[in-house]
């Protein structure tokens, strides 16, 4: 047996047009998309800048930037890369100054190479990530979706998406503070 969809499912804002298009027929597509676009960036700006915890509609769940400690895990007596934030930037400086003379491909071949962790000194050894909070969502087999904000950054002084939280959390301008 075969079952129909009463609404299909979609994975785009154009997909999302198309059947708003079908009941409502007098807006302009790229209108319909300003207005989205300009929705989702306000949205992501007070989930930054205010702490907002949004409830999304259609019981699909709470979204919030959630904070937890830093902690670096050791196993065997060593410092498990696996489970610890790499500071690639940190990692980088390292690795061309151990290695002057070689080039980042030659670097890259080399194995067994030293890395530099997040120490997060800046939070106070505090980790701030997107949270999509399922415990209220309604979707039957909800712990097989995840959630993954957009890179993003700022946009007309609204900040979006993964860069634009390190940008908040790094400027002078913060003054919130986040859930655990």
């Amino acid at each position: 047996m075969v079952y129909k969809r009463d609404i299909k499912i979609t994975s785009s804002l154009q997909d999302a047009y198309k059947l708003y298009k079908k009941e409502y027929k007098d807006i302009d597509k790229r209108l319909y998309l300003d207005i989205a676009y300009e929705l989702m960036i306000t949205i992501s700006n007070m989930i930054i800048t205010e702490s907002l915890e949004y409830k999304m509609p259609s019981r699909l769940g709470f979204l919030r930037i959630r904070k937890s400690t830093l902690k670096l895990k050791i196993k065997n007596g060593k410092i498990d890369i696996n489970k610890n934030i790499i500071d690639w930037g940190a990692t980088w400086k390292y690795w061309e100054s151990e290695y002057p003379n070689l080039s980042r491909k030659d670097i890259i071949a080399i194995k067994g190479k030293k890395v530099m962790f997040q120490t997060n000194r800046h939070t106070n050894g505090e980790v701030m990530r997107w949270f999509w909070d399922r415990i209220t969502c309604k979707v039957p087999n909800k712990t097989v979706y995840m959630f993954k904000p957009v890179k993003g950054g700022i946009f007309n002084n609204k900040y979006t998406g993964r860069l634009g939280l390190a940008k908040w959390i790094k400027s002078d301008e913060k003054t919130n503070d986040y859930y655990f």
